[in-house]
């Protein structure tokens, strides 16, 4: 199979993102997954359609009513039905027909009169330049006057500021001190290539699993930024930021511990997604395109924190740390979204009966948090979830994450506000229960962190259901392989920051999809005002999202799933769990 690459120098694959090399014919590079990359055809589209730099063979995005003009006029490709509708995905059988159509023209040597624009200067091979082919000698000259002007042909456009040509280079690298929604501090990185900007900050966690990268080295936020001055800055200078891989690797082979433990997660983490943002602002394309490639298009089901308990509620709601509720069949992203913010009102209202001295107290996620027991939030958000389900029409499963290992003593489970205790299998059997008496859809770290033996216990009679390994896995490949020979979860949470790297985190969705595991991403609960998640989730196939309920850090992963859904449009597809 042929991709066509929408970059004139065609430094980087449109579909994986990774270096091409020279395959022995001038005009044709290779990915290192195999297939070809033809530098000709890319500029004979860009010429017909003036693409964006996000217009990929199998993933375009353009104006119809441009694509209907210059096609009709060149080949008359464009079906009637294409043309009454609005800025649709150009479906495959239209860009196979221009594909021949161009082929027929290279073997004609006939070549668009759009040519005629191209520059003489243009290298006859362009191979120095890794550009296409130049036009054949005499098909035309620039408009007089601008004959020493160096002009990217395929767009018109002078060259060092069109957009085929953006240099990712690394140019400068900057870090600072700021701090979480919750208040605590956390690390923050700027990255500038030649032609565009990125920032990202590290969230932090409550709850925290030992199995996760060091948060911070010792000396803390400090000692964290000088670590950045000293041992990342001067190495990322000159790195391609569109190498994800290549600014990962950096980090980990500056740092040599494995856990982070010199630099400190916070700085990596930040780095990698400073990064990635900052190739994907040069090229022009939404994040979520430059990690996933053309074929990312799912939305994930987003999952809200209605009622709060355990850590996050700082021991002044339930035992069990956050009851859920997730729409399973919302048509877009938006009726998602609003459908779990509507239980969370909803909510307020059922509290309000059980007790009415209730004064609307919020956990660091937007999760109200009443003291109650678990069993009666549990009832509270079905009924509020039932309310909402029959003046929508959504269906809306609930979940649970009991965040076990906060309860664990090594011994026992203790479960403080109930005053009681449960051994590990008075444990699974109260799990187990919670799963029949509610129907939960989801249910999230129901053991503590070492206990693959219960995990996989339960999952063995609810494979039906998301049983979701968090800190049992910590985002970590080797883990999860552990948990995938076991059988251990059906559902992985996938937090960045717990691995230290995007590469890292990838590579742990990965392992997890090899065991037929579904992939929850997640944010922390001392997370910031950055959107990254979001566009991480859809990059990675997502099948739900987890990002708290209110709040500004919450919202702004939701607003910005929301928006993605706008943009992929009718092609975009919400994620399915059942």
């Amino acid at each position: 199979m042929v991709y066509v690459s929408p970059y004139r120098n065609s430094k980087v694959c449109p579909i994986h993102f990774a270096p091409l090399r020279d395959s022995g014919d001038w005009h044709t590079l290779r990915c290192p997954r195999g297939h070809a990359v033809d530098r000709d055809a890319a500029a004979v589209l860009n010429m017909l359609w003036k693409t964006t730099p996000t217009g990929w063979v199998k993933g375009v995005w353009w104006d119809l009513r441009d694509v209907k003009r210059r096609l009709e006029r060149e080949r008359g490709l464009v079906p009637k039905e294409l043309a009454k509708r609005k800025n649709p995905l150009v479906p495959w059988p239209v860009v196979r027909a221009v594909w021949t159509s161009l082929t027929r023209l290279k073997a004609g040597d006939k070549w668009p009169a759009v040519l005629a624009r191209a520059s003489p200067t243009t290298p006859a091979g362009g191979a120095d330049e890794g550009g296409a082919r130049a036009p054949p000698r005499g098909a035309g000259h620039l408009p007089s006057g601008r004959r020493s002007v160096k002009v990217c042909w395929p767009h018109n456009l002078s060259m060092g500021t069109c957009c085929c040509m953006a240099d990712t280079t690394i140019e400068e690298v900057a870090a600072r001190r700021v701090f979480t929604g919750r208040g605590d501090p956390t690390i923050e990185v700027e990255v500038l290539t030649a032609a565009g900007f990125g920032r990202a900050a590290a969230p932090a966690g409550a709850s925290k699993s030992r199995h996760e990268v060091a948060f911070l080295p010792e000396g803390g936020i400090d000692a964290a930024l000088s670590a950045f001055e000293r041992l990342v800055a001067p190495e990322l200078a000159g790195i391609d930021a569109a190498e994800q891989y290549a600014v990962d690797g950096k980090l980990e082979e500056v740092d040599g511990t494995g856990r982070f433990e010199k630099i400190g997660g916070a700085v990596a983490v930040a780095t990698s997604m400073a990064a990635a943002r900052a190739a994907a602002n040069t090229l022009g394309i939404p994040l979520f395109l430059h990690l996933g490639g053309a074929a990312a298009r799912t939305l994930p089901l987003p999952l809200g924190n209605t009622i709060g308990g355990g850590k996050h509620s700082r021991g002044l709601g339930p035992d069990l740390q956050e009851f859920l509720a997730i729409p399973l069949n919302p048509p877009d992203a938006a009726a998602a979204v609003s459908t779990n913010l509507e239980v969370h009102r909803r909510a307020l209202k059922y509290i309000a009966k059980v007790d009415p001295h209730f004064t609307g107290g919020k956990n660091d996620e937007g999760a109200w948090t009443p003291r109650i027991s678990t069993e009666t939030a549990l009832r509270i958000l079905r009924e509020a979830a039932d309310e909402v389900s029959r003046e929508t029409g959504v269906e809306i499963g609930l979940g649970v994450d009991a965040a076990a290992s906060s309860l664990w003593d090594g011994a026992r489970y203790v479960y403080r506000n109930e005053g009681r205790e449960r051994t590990p299998r008075e444990q699974l059997e109260y799990m187990a229960k919670l799963l029949d008496e509610f129907g939960l859809v989801l249910l999230e770290d129901p053991f503590h962190e070492d206990d693959f033996q219960s995990f996989a216990e339960l999952t063995d009679r609810y494979r039906d259901r998301l049983i979701v390994g968090d800190d049992l896995y910590a985002t970590n490949a080797a883990r999860i392989e552990q948990g995938g020979r076991m059988r251990a979860t059906t559902a992985v949470l996938i937090k960045p920051d717990q691995t230290g790297t995007l590469t890292r985190a990838a590579e742990a969705v990965r392992t997890a999809r090899r065991y037929g595991m579904k992939i929850v991403a997640s944010h922390r609960s001392g997370d910031t005002e950055y959107d990254t998640l979001a566009h991480v989730a859809v990059a990675l196939g997502a099948e739900v999202i987890k990002t708290g309920i209110v709040g500004g850090e919450r919202t702004a992963k939701l607003n910005e799933l929301m928006r993605i859904g706008e943009y992929l449009g009718k092609w975009g597809r919400m994620a399915s769990i059942k």
